[in-house]
């Protein structure tokens, strides 16, 4: 499925370009930057899928179309995975669509659901049906763009088509019958919880729980590079004179970039841990 890119360049967006320029050459770098956005990506992420999840609870008619059937709102049977694509000077947030792998509902359990069509078909013709397990791979997208579906009978001569204005509360027919999946509640809901999420409560994301984190780790590795610059100061003066403070100071930002670059691995780290479920 084709990728759909919703939110604006990240590193633009929150402050990445402007909070770099000031740093040390280590910070400049591709790589660090690049660590510091897969991480914070990653974090973002989570936080997306932890409000979808409430979301879908509190609406699961609007949602339920974005989980596997019969999961609505639990973590890991979401049909959508994070992706962010780009190069360092546009980093765009995207999700991509995920194919359903659980069946579909039962006609049993439609016919519990009194806004389904099912729900008047009476027990004598449910017990009828076939007991087939039967898959509707793309149903989120579809379901979210209400797309036309043609739906023909396979394992059998017709189809059974629940129906509010059938006098049985059925039809049967050879086919096709041609429909649009989901419907008003469903068009549009996900990718609109989306691009609201993403441009109104990522940056007070960012700004409450990774802004503090990448800024901490900044002033431990000048911290760490100062330590570095003393301790350099003290062994060297006896030994190289007028040359210890040159060598001191490049100690000391030698061991400043090994730290950043050490806390870029972690970050590394952390945003695959964050991501690895998908």
């Amino acid at each position: 499925m084709p990728r759909i890119a919703v939110h604006p360049d990240l590193t633009e967006a929150f402050g990445f370009t402007g909070a770099v320029a000031g740093m040390t050459a280590a910070v400049q770098s591709q790589i660090y930057q690049a660590d510091i956005l897969k991480f914070t990506h990653a974090a973002m992420a989570e936080e997306f899928d932890e409000h979808a999840a409430l979301m879908a609870g509190l609406t699961p008619e609007r949602l339920n179309h974005v989980y596997e059937w019969r999961m609505n709102g639990i973590p890991g049977a979401q049909l959508w995975r994070h992706r962010l694509t780009g190069s360092m000077g546009g980093k765009t947030a995207t999700f991509e669509w995920k194919a359903s792998k659980q069946p579909i509902l039962t006609p049993s359990e439609r016919q519990k659901n009194p806004d389904d069509p099912m729900s008047q078909v009476s027990d004598d013709d449910i017990d009828r049906l076939s007991h087939r397990k039967y898959f509707f791979y793309w149903k989120a997208p579809m379901m979210e763009y209400n797309m036309a579906t043609t739906i023909r009978p396979v394992w059998a001569r017709a189809l059974f088509v629940p129906d509010w204005g059938e006098e049985r509360g059925f039809l049967i027919t050879k086919g096709p019958v041609s429909k649009r999946a989901g419907g008003e509640m469903t068009a549009g809901s996900f990718t609109t919880l989306w691009t609201e999420w993403w441009a109104t409560r990522a940056p007070a994301v960012f700004q409450e729980k990774i802004q503090q984190i990448v800024e901490r780790d900044l002033v431990r590795s000048v911290e760490a590079g100062a330590r570095m610059k003393k301790t350099s100061t003290k062994a060297t003066i006896r030994m190289q004179g007028l040359t210890s403070a040159i060598a001191a100071r490049e100690a000391g930002m030698a061991l400043a970039e090994a730290y950043l670059f050490g806390r870029a691995k972690s970050y590394r780290a952390a945003s695959h841990y964050i991501m690895e479920s998908e």
